[in-house]
């Protein structure tokens, strides 16, 4: 697998990724227009394809966020699904790194197997869902469960992710003074 970091949004790179979140999220997940162009502009937002056999197999949207990696979207290309391709592409991008990413609660087949999948890769539960916001306007918050890597998240480690998630990543949307809410599982 190679890892290649986007740099330019008008680049072949970045509308193969965005072809594949736009095919595995829902679009109130997503960012779009002008704020997907911004965000591409910010120093710790980390935009990276992954390469297998000079392809575009799956794209991971990260910031980099005092020493912790929060894997905001993972997506493989529909096509590379269930061969070990989505294993293989975050086994090599979360080693050696602290990495926190959300989860919908498992709650149906897909879910379960969804959290299952990142639990093989060594992250776990931490007890901690929120409400994340929307990034597109006219869209309701969605609940979200909380994984970390290697290890559960500290208290002070999850209180410096949310600073950083509420004043910059939420800066990046088509709404104004959105932030996380109805944090549970810590001592807020």
């Amino acid at each position: 697998m190679e890892y290649i970091k986007i740099e330019d949004t008008s680049c072949r790179l970045w509308k193969e990724t965005e072809q594949i979140m736009s095919e595995s999220f829902p679009i109130h997940e997503l960012r779009t227009g002008k704020t997907r162009d911004r965000v591409a502009q910010d120093p710790a937002f980390y935009p990276v394809a992954v390469r297998k056999n000079e392809e575009t197999a799956a794209a991971i949207y990260s910031w980099e966020l005092n020493g912790l990696i929060y894997i905001e979207h993972f997506a493989v290309r529909k096509d590379m699904r269930g061969r070990g391709t989505g294993s293989n592409a975050l086994k090599g991008f979360i080693s050696g790194r602290e990495i926190l990413l959300e989860i919908e609660s498992p709650v149906d087949e897909i879910k379960i197997k969804r959290l299952n999948f990142y639990q093989r890769l060594g992250f776990v539960r931490t007890g901690i869902s929120f409400m994340h916001p929307s990034f597109v306007k006219d869209a309701a918050p969605y609940p979200l469960e909380v994984l970390t890597y290697p290890e559960r998240i500290s208290p002070e480690g999850f209180h410096a992710f949310r600073r950083e998630f509420d004043e910059r990543i939420c800066l990046y949307t088509d709404k104004k003074n959105i932030r996380m809410t109805g944090i549970t599982g810590i001592e807020l």
